[in-house]
């Protein structure tokens, strides 16, 4: 698709948009899928702030909305995505600064499978949003909740994964870069239930934490152990310094605390970002 003022790469806050603004952006945003559509729509009016989106004809296909949405319609969302089994999810709590002016909330993908699945997926997710009313959270849903909201705002590097698999689930806390902790994290998680993963490829700096579990009341029991372990022990502080293990989106998230979130601060940041961004991290001075 060309390139448009609504289809940029960059994620747009729809919150400051007009419904006659909306209404020529969301079909741009759907690429044409009328399922899509009406999942941003329906996204739209019950108050779950959707941040991207994909319909799979050229990439692979995703929804993502950000964690500080409706919590009731979120929910909604997250029941139907862990009952699929044919979807995963992904919790996120940085992105790129040059990405769009939200770069820094945290936000959830949900994404099939397999290309197959995309219509599926993308109708399953109306289907619960329409609802006048839905169940309360799962167990798995409210775990899930809880674990990103207590890491919201700790820079731990950190990234959440859950697969459904039709033999069950596998839970993951990935870490990308970030090595100077990964021996706290991995006697954190170990004795809170996960076991350390294999990496595959041993030279990406990457390092994860999971587990599998057979249905959803082993796996919101796995989860709950988490977040009660996590809470009681955490004991990381927020970084103050560049590493050579960070990454340019965990430095940016930390010059933003640095600097503020007021205008003057905002203006500092977008300085550092465009005098920074592709340097290798000895080269970044603050």
């Amino acid at each position: 698709m060309n390139r448009s003022k609504w289809n940029c790469g960059k994620s747009i806050p729809i919150g400051g948009l007009s419904e006659a603004e909306l209404k020529v952006a969301i079909p741009e945003w759907a690429e044409g899928n009328k399922m899509l559509e009406e999942l941003l729509w329906l996204c739209h009016k019950k108050g779950v702030e959707t941040v991207g989106c994909d319909a799979g004809d050229h990439h692979f296909a995703y929804l993502d909305v950000a964690l500080k949405s409706d919590r009731d319609n979120l929910c909604k969302l997250l029941n139907a995505a862990i009952n699929m089994k044919r979807c995963g999810l992904m919790f996120s709590f940085n992105g790129n600064p040059r990405s769009g002016p939200n770069w820094y909330e945290t936000h959830i993908s949900i994404f099939p499978n397999k290309k197959e699945d995309t219509q599926p997926v993308f109708s399953e997710l109306c289907t619960a949003l329409k609802k006048p009313w839905g169940k309360k959270p799962s167990e798995v849903s409210k775990q899930l909740l809880n674990i990103a909201n207590f890491l919201e705002d700790k820079e731990s590097g950190l990234s959440l994964k859950l697969y459904e698999r039709a033999e069950g689930y596998l839970f993951a806390i990935e870490c990308w870069g970030n090595s100077r902790n990964w021996a706290y994290f991995t006697e954190l998680f170990v004795a809170a239930g996960l076991h350390e993963m294999q990496n595959k490829k041993p030279d990406v700096p990457v390092k994860a934490w999971g587990i599998k579990t057979k249905n959803v009341f082993e796996l919101s029991c796995a989860l709950r152990s988490v977040y009660e372990h996590m809470r009681l022990k955490w004991e990381l502080p927020l970084p103050e310094k560049f590493t050579e293990d960070m990454s340019f989106n965990d430095m940016a998230l930390m010059m933003r605390r640095k600097f503020g979130t007021d205008e003057a601060g905002v203006e500092k940041l977008n300085e550092w970002v465009r005098n920074n961004w592709g340097k290798p991290y000895n080269e970044i001075t603050y």
